[in-house]
């Protein structure tokens, strides 16, 4: 599932960015880069892990920096298909556990900073975000933190190794979340898309995720170094 959700993500970003309809070319430049990464994944996620990244991300870097696609595409194809590609190979190689920490504690973290910060929230964080606040930052970080101790006897690697890595996890989560709403404000949209309803788009839902993953993605293995 995780492999097709990126794909709706970069659609969502071309209609919004660009502003236009889906141009042939560029579409399939970054739809070859992310097939490039699954095939890769599939050959080598267990052995070699870091030609699954480098490789597509060398490639997407030469595209941007060759001018063959505007800013906008080039800063898309890394935020939609690049870097949610690190999780998938942690979803061949990590076991279960892994997997709930990844993908679940940014999810709570999200939750958890909604309701501390719509019951006792009162400073706003950021003009970019104006729903955020210190208070929910803070009070959703302690929560997912605790909820993260509470995962990590099912972990592969010692209890305080989860505890060091969770926070820069949390942090990686929250510039996810800061990053989308840079460019929504930007862009002058409040959704990418309306495909799921009030919860709007794939690339709304994933946000803080982004930029977790791939730092999830780096603590797993080196522990494996």
């Amino acid at each position: 599932l995780w492999a097709i959700v990126p794909i709706f993500a970069w659609q969502e970003w071309m209609t919004q960015a660009h502003r236009i309809v889906l141009r042939a070319l560029v579409w399939w430049i970054g739809i070859s880069l992310y097939a490039l990464q699954l095939i890769l994944i599939l050959l080598f996620a267990q052995t070699h892990p870091w030609i699954v990244i480098v490789l597509p991300t060398v490639l997407s870097a030469e595209v941007a920096l060759r001018r063959f696609v505007s800013r906008w595409i080039s800063i898309g194809m890394l935020y939609t298909l690049i870097l949610p590609a690190f999780a998938l190979p942690l979803l061949v190689d990590a076991r279960l556990s892994v997997l709930v920490w990844c993908f679940l504690i940014p999810q709570l973290f999200d939750a958890f900073q909604y309701l501390v910060g719509k019951t006792w929230g009162r400073t706003r964080l950021s003009r970019w975000s104006l729903k955020k606040t210190w208070e929910g930052l803070l009070g959703g970080a302690l929560l997912a933190w605790l909820c993260a101790m509470a995962l990590s006897p099912w972990l592969p690697w010692e209890a305080q190794y989860t505890a060091k890595t969770t926070p820069m996890l949390l942090i990686a989560a929250y510039l996810g979340g800061l990053a989308s709403s840079r460019f929504k404000r930007t862009l002058g949209l409040k959704d990418w898309s309306c495909r799921l309803g009030s919860h709007g788009g794939v690339l709304d839902r994933m946000d803080s995720l982004i930029f977790s993953i791939p730092m999830a993605w780096f603590f797993y293995y080196s522990t494996k170094i």
